[in-house]
């Protein structure tokens, strides 16, 4: 009995084994198949996604983008394609670019880059394409964000010297000029921008007080350039500006004569001769300039501190009637600038609606003519003129309502906040500061009417001891006489001033009157 239960044991040992194998062997045959059946499903499941993108972007290809860009925001909603993001927002980049929505584009190539994580093909190619698409449109804010995403050592050799000429601009802006002229310096001599970004080397190197380097890079492009353009024009003027800053005045001056009086840069060269001949001391040729800049033809200019410059020349010629109307001049066309400056500044809430009122307008006096040509509220104003017609032009194409477009509608209306806010911040920076410069000239201006009072009252003074002391002045006839007749000639005295042209050919010939 114990021997039959030993056996049964054994044999029961032994089909337990066996069967615990046979279940083994079945579980792991059914988890391959299990496993190569979802490899299977995985693959055929990317097969059709891979073949709905590329389905996508055949549309495109054939023009119809509207269609193609309403397929893509609704494939990023869902998870599945979510490998996929990088592809997807290219090409939704790619479709706005051709319904004309640049402002989306940028958005949508920004967000190709970020979904890569700054690396890969379409990170590459996005970048490539957002370059361009918001150098055309001035949009710095995004160009900064798809720059701190990608390495510039992965980037696109052709492509290198235009990046490095976008981030030197970027530095330059922020007035961090050692880093702006370091990427200048990167743009090599094959490509296009090549004088451009040496231009703009030369002007970082100026505002870094590297002089002798900067000039070293002016006096370059004015030897490489086409005399009478525009590089050439700016390179003279460049080196005008770096010899003043070495107060070799005289070297200055004759580079500034050197400016064609037909370029853009003549008015800028004609204030800042005038004022270095002041330096020199040269007073009647400082005049000789001033008298020009204050002709008929600058009239519309906003240029105070060259009326205030031109009177102090006059206290120092002793000219008291033509301070006079110097003075005159000034009151008539800036004191009530001052303070329609400051009433802006105290509601600056209407701020924006000043400067977006002043940008539409097509002529503008006075004072305003500074404001409206400023760069920065030029691109602004544009910038928001420009989302507003994409904001209706995405309301045409797609619902706002929609929820795989919301984003895209999000972004729109965020960037128009930001420039109008943006515009709104350089105003008031840009009153402010005429604010200030029109408080500080007041004060010269006070200080020279001061000063005329008191030259007059020390020359009644004189006269009037002359007279207690008998002392008499010999008048001699002819000089009271103010023409005569001789010959059949009329002889008028000469005043000490004449002109030839209305373009820089002002001469001031006559003395200092402090003797008199």
């Amino acid at each position: 009995m114990k021997m039959f239960s030993l056996n049964n044991i054994v044999i029961f040992c032994r089909l337990y084994v066996t069967s615990a194998l046979y279940l083994l062997s079945a579980f792991f045959v059914f988890f391959i198949i299990s496993a190569f059946s979802q490899n299977t499903f995985a693959a055929k499941n990317f097969s059709t996604r891979g073949s709905k993108i590329n389905k996508i972007s055949r549309l495109i290809s054939s023009g119809n983008s509207r269609k193609a860009s309403v397929k893509i925001m609704s494939l990023l909603k869902l998870k599945e394609y979510r490998r996929s993001k990088p592809r997807l927002y290219f090409l939704l980049g790619l479709s706005f670019e051709k319904l004309n929505l640049k402002h989306s584009s940028v958005w949508a190539l920004l967000q190709s880059i970020k979904s890569s994580n700054g690396s890969g093909r379409y990170a590459q190619t996005s970048l490539t394409r957002l370059l361009l698409t918001a150098s055309f449109l001035k949009d710095g804010k995004s160009i900064k964000e798809a720059l701190s995403l990608i390495s510039l050592t992965s980037f696109d050799r052709k492509n290198r010297a235009k990046l490095y000429y976008i981030l030197g601009k970027n530095y330059f802006a922020k007035n961090n000029f050692n880093k702006a002229a370091l990427y200048f310096s990167k743009v090599q001599r094959r490509s296009s921008l090549y004088f451009l970004s040496r231009y703009f080397l030369a002007n970082s190197l100026t505002e870094a007080k590297k002089l002798r380097r900067a000039l070293r890079e002016f006096k370059k492009i004015t030897n490489k350039s086409k005399p009478y353009t525009k590089m050439h024009t700016a390179s003279l003027l460049g080196q005008a500006r770096v010899y003043y800053q070495l107060k070799n005045y005289k070297r200055a001056l004759t580079f500034y004569y050197k400016v064609p009086r037909d370029s853009e840069f003549w008015l800028d060269s004609l204030q800042e001769s005038a004022w270095t001949e002041l330096r020199l001391n040269k007073l009647n040729g400082s005049l000789r300039h001033f008298q020009t800049i204050h002709s008929s033809y600058y009239k519309e200019n906003y240029i105070p501190e060259s009326l205030i410059l031109r009177a102090v020349v006059y206290l120092k010629l002793c000219k008291y009637d033509e301070i006079k109307k110097i003075l005159k001049i000034y009151n008539q066309e800036y004191t009530r600038a001052l303070g329609d400056v400051s009433y802006l500044l105290k509601n600056k809430g209407s701020i924006y609606k000043f400067y977006i009122k002043l940008l539409s307008k097509k002529k503008v006096k006075s004072w305003q003519t500074k404001l409206a040509s400023s760069d920065a509220a030029i691109t602004l104003f544009k910038q928001i003129i420009s989302l507003i017609k994409e904001k209706n032009n995405l309301s045409r194409f797609y619902s706002s309502r929609s929820n795989s477009a919301r984003s895209v509608f999000k972004n729109i209306r965020s960037q128009l906040s930001f420039s109008k806010n943006s515009l709104r911040v350089l105003g008031t920076y840009s009153l402010a500061k005429m604010n200030q410069q029109l408080i500080n000239l007041k004060k010269q201006k006070d200080f020279i009417r001061y000063e005329l009072l008191k030259s007059r009252q020390t020359a009644i003074k004189k006269k009037i001891v002359e007279k207690k002391l008998g002392i008499q002045k010999e008048y001699i006839e002819e000089d009271k006489r103010d023409f005569y007749i001789q010959n059949g000639y009329e002889y008028w005295p000469f005043q000490g001033e004449y002109w030839l042209d209305e373009l820089g050919n002002y001469y001031y010939i006559g003395g200092s009157s402090c003797a008199k």
